[in-house]
């Protein structure tokens, strides 16, 4: 039989095999790990040092992005969706919320990391029947903190593409941003109203951002959000209880 002693947190052995399972919860570095071989004949110990690698820091932190369109009526009757208020922790575990139409979803879970891949996840969302469930995979640069990955229906019906980004500190955009959203001329067809929407950033300079919008014909949207590494600022809604949505993403840089 097998006893090993110093395992970090997260980690377990088989006492039987000497195999050591398991996801680690901290980082160590040069962790001295003492195992002992014994039988009854005696024993043999030997002492090896164990190092475990931190978590990225681009892959650590609050993500916010969307979820695409899809004209499937099963997925989100081109409503398109996000991801909100995803929080990362150091040891991988996330929380957060997906929004595809006018559902919202709760997701947790943990990223499956190494030392020379980019970390990724999986998550099973189950959904009241008829309805079937849903399935979130995606993976994270490790270089920038961008999140990409696709969001399918149990079965194969159909799948969206996801994209999210680390809210990143910024003081040198710690302001508010004014901008509108021009029509393409005309509208070219009754459905496709025309006007200028308008509408403000206030961005804070730990990246947390409110973005408030005042669409064309005066409806009023306000949501909370966050700017990317590369300046992303993604924006969701619902509109017009349930029969509309804003969505998209605004740039904002240093310039």
């Amino acid at each position: 039989k097998l006893l090993i002693t110093g395992l970090p947190s997260g980690l377990s052995y088989n006492p039987l095999t000497g195999v050591i399972s398991g996801t680690p919860d901290v980082a160590v570095t040069n962790v001295p790990i003492k195992v002992i071989a014994y039988n009854a004949a005696g024993y043999v110990q030997k002492t090896f040092n164990l190092t475990i690698a931190p978590s990225d820091p681009e892959t650590i932190g609050t993500f916010e992005g969307l979820i695409d369109r899809d004209p499937a009526l099963a997925a989100n009757a081109n409503y398109g969706g996000a991801i909100s208020n995803l929080v990362i922790g150091s040891n991988g575990s996330f929380t957060g919320r997906l929004i595809q139409g006018s559902a919202g979803y709760v997701i947790n879970g943990r990223l499956s990391a190494s030392t020379t891949a980019n970390p990724t996840a999986t998550v099973a969302i189950a959904r009241t029947a008829p309805l079937a469930g849903m399935t979130l995979t995606f993976s994270i640069d490790r270089s920038d903190g961008h999140l990409t990955g696709s969001l399918s229906e149990v079965g194969g019906v159909w799948t969206c593409g996801v994209e999210a980004f680390r809210r990143t500190a910024s003081s040198a955009i710690a302001a508010r941003q004014n901008f509108w959203l021009d029509s393409v001329n005309a509208p070219i067809s009754a459905t496709e109203p025309g006007g200028a929407s308008a509408g403000s950033l206030a961005i804070s300079a730990n990246g947390a951002v409110v973005a408030t919008l005042r669409m064309a014909d005066g409806t009023a949207v306000s949501r909370s959000t966050s700017r990317g590494a590369g300046g992303e600022v993604p924006v969701f809604s619902m509109l017009y209880g349930g029969k509309g949505s804003v969505h998209g993403s605004l740039l904002v840089t240093n310039a």
